[in-house]
């Protein structure tokens, strides 16, 4: 289904950590042929400290996305933090309009949230590659000057390509992963497995 054409908003300006950015990086990579899903999490709005892999499959075709995220914000309200955003990979035309959907109903209990839509193509091409959309009603808003600001860019391409050369990317487990039997401490084992 088509949405009405993005427009442009405010710029926003974002701290992301090395290790949430890794994660979200390496859970797309982990399902190179599927639609994944997960949520960026902070001490603020402005803040990303870790990422929370979701579902690598549509919400439509596979399990219902609303008890991962049910699960893992209760785990995030009780760490004192709260949710940033939610990361997805594109569609052909853009965000799928079931990742739609769940950031509606996301950003009905967290306002301040954003969409970031990564996107495959801009994979190793930039070190933040997202786009980054806000909701204007129901209505996909796009943030045209988002500022990212990660601490060590460097590291970042260098933790990607090792994990992803050793293999250990299988460690990016998400909820679907333990629905389907690993004995993962989801969402709590996603950084243990990061390189110094």
């Amino acid at each position: 289904s088509s949405h009405a054409p993005p427009h442009a908003t405010a710029m926003t300006t974002v701290t992301i950590d090395r290790d949430a950015l890794v994660v979200s990086i390496l859970h797309a990579c982990k399902h190179p042929s599927s639609s994944v899903c997960g949520l960026f999490v902070g001490s603020g709005p402005s803040n990303i400290t870790r990422a929370v892999p979701l579902v690598h499959t549509l919400p439509q075709l596979a399990l219902p996305l609303q008890p991962a995220i049910e699960t893992s914000v209760a785990e995030i309200e009780a760490a004192a933090q709260q949710v940033v955003g939610m990361y997805c990979t594109d569609d052909i035309s853009g965000i799928h309009a079931c990742h739609w959907r769940t950031f509606l109903r996301l950003s009905d209990n967290f306002p301040s949230a954003r969409l970031f839509l990564l996107e495959a193509e801009e994979m190793g091409k930039r070190a933040f590659p997202f786009t980054v959309y806000a909701r204007s009603g129901e209505v996909q808003s796009k943030i045209t000057d988002f500022d990212a600001k990660i601490a060590d860019t460097d590291a970042v391409s260098l933790a990607i390509s090792t994990l992803l050369k050793n293999g250990r990317v299988q460690r990016v487990v998400d909820y679907e992963d333990v629905l389907e039997g690993s004995d993962a401490d989801w969402p709590l084992a996603v950084a243990e497995y990061l390189v110094e």
